[in-house]
């Protein structure tokens, strides 16, 4: 296998931009804009690079429009999305399914651990909080979905829709009530 710190090593440039700052990896200007654009075309290069070198026979010197990094052109890692890897800058977004995401409202006292008990027959979850009194959970096991529906039931102290709902309600109006219309039955 190549050795990608070479490779690395190999992409690396000193890059001057238009407001006269020099960028060499060397240097520690992390999150100055112009160096975190110099370090991810460093990382790119690096990246296509090595592609290269997987090719029979190998190719050191790539083209970025080249058939083995076009999969890769254009997308940017979208930290904290567990459900979308990356964003495609110049094509289509991916659309992964939801179907295992509901929404819940309920008091503002309510912590983690109340929502975690209501799914605690099912599936682990996950919580992502919307605010004090609403939050998207996600179920670990997507098959249980069906049962999340027959099985909770909304109560005077929590409402629960898919997200399905939520977003169709979300098109349709905006503003008022922000609960979902699941009923205890």
């Amino acid at each position: 296998m190549p050795n990608i710190g070479k490779s690395l090593a190999q992409a690396t440039v000193a890059a001057e931009g238009s407001s006269g700052r020099e960028y060499d990896l060397k240097d520690d200007k992390h999150h100055e804009a112009g160096y975190d654009a110099f370090l991810t075309a460093a990382c790119f290069g690096a990246m296509v690079s090595y592609l290269g070198l997987l090719l029979k026979p190998p190719q050191p010197m790539l083209e970025p429009s080249a058939e083995i990094v076009r999969p890769f052109a254009n997308k940017v890692f979208a930290q904290g999305m567990a459900d979308m890897p990356y964003l495609n800058i110049t094509g289509e977004e991916l659309t992964p399914s939801r179907d295992h995401v509901f929404y819940l409202t309920f008091p503002s006292h309510w912590k983690t651990n109340d929502i975690m008990h209501i799914f605690s027959p099912f599936s682990r979850v996950h919580v992502a909080w919307v605010d004090d009194t609403s939050a998207f959970v996600s179920l670990a096991r997507k098959d249980q979905t069906t049962q999340v529906l027959q099985n909770v039931k909304a109560s005077g102290l929590f409402t629960l829709c898919t997200y399905k709902e939520w977003q169709t309600r979300q098109v349709r109006k905006r503003g008022g009530d922000e609960s979902c219309n699941r009923k205890k039955e």
